[in-house]
């Protein structure tokens, strides 16, 4: 069974170069996670599958816990954190890092990991 966290807007200072530091950038954060307990489908507990809530509330403080100067490093934690939840054997982390160029609409990167997989 899959569960997704899609089209996560969130505002945050993020770059390499110093004028980014007080400039926020608008990143779209999807994330596709897996599990093989799919007894959540027929008896309704919260425990028996991944909780996306408690997902989203820990990407909110890792996005605010220290100065991120890369995508690929934000995406990292994201996926390290995921992995520390129960239930999880595959996560897929992708971060879109919008308006960079006049000609694009986002730069990203997509990083994924399975279980015993580093």
């Amino acid at each position: 069974m899959k569960v997704k966290l899609k089209d996560f807007e969130l505002v945050c200072n993020i770059g390499i170069h110093n004028w980014e530091n007080d400039f926020p950038r608008k990143l779209i954060i999807n994330i596709e996670m897996q599990t093989t307990n799919d007894l959540a489908l027929v008896s309704q507990d919260i425990s028996q599958t991944i909780d996306y809530e408690t997902i989203y509330e820990n990407i909110k403080i890792i996005a605010k816990s220290k100065k991120y100067k890369l995508i690929e490093t934000l995406a990292h934690d994201i996926l390290q954190m995921i992995f520390l939840q129960k239930n999880v054997n595959y996560a897929k982390v992708e971060i879109d890092k919008l308006n960079i160029f006049p000609e694009v609409r986002a730069c990203g990167v997509s990083i994924e990991k399975f279980l015993n997989n580093d």
